[in-house]
């Protein structure tokens, strides 16, 4: 279900928590959705009971990726990810990290994609989901799948350069 706000988040997790169900959450651009995002949704589901996905919002793609990015909008994005059979739960934070989603929702699993370190205890998210919330993160198997890959393969195909 698209969740268009924290507030409304924030309830559902808390319900659902309030029933013993455990919470897993993962986030990232998505754009242009390929098998290493259904990868990604279809580990983290394995986790839990309710997959949450945090999808970062067009302003923060561009801080992130610049100014040519992001090619689908948010809306889209959104949209898409929530159609997939393993995604419970899909929002869009404006933050270049997604502090206040994990915050709100307050998993008991963190899922990161596999382009993380199980070592790097630097990402704020790790910080956040295991030393403030309690819970625990997990990465999920290598997939040589990025949509900047599919991207730049489309320019050159059509004689571009990104």
């Amino acid at each position: 279900m698209l969740i268009p706000n924290l507030e409304e988040l924030a309830r559902i997790s808390a319900d659902l928590r309030s029933k013993g169900k455990i919470i897993v959450t993962t986030n990232g651009v998505f754009d242009i959705v390929h098998r290493g995002h259904i990868h990604l949704f279809e580990e983290s589901k394995k986790y839990g009971d309710y997959l949450f996905i945090g999808v970062n919002s067009d302003a923060s793609v561009k801080r992130y990726k610049g100014e040519k990015r992001p090619i689908i909008n948010e809306i889209d994005r959104a949209y898409l990810v929530n159609a997939i059979k393993f995604v419970d739960y899909v929002t869009i934070f404006d933050e270049d990290e997604p502090l206040e989603f994990l915050r709100v929702v307050r998993p008991n699993i963190h899922v990161l994609g596999n382009n993380f370190s199980t070592s790097d205890k630097r990402i704020p998210e790790i910080v956040l989901v295991e030393d403030e919330l309690g819970g625990s993160m997990r990465y999920t198997t290598y997939t040589p799948h990025s949509s900047t890959n599919v991207i730049d393969k489309i320019l050159r195909a059509y004689g571009k350069d990104g």
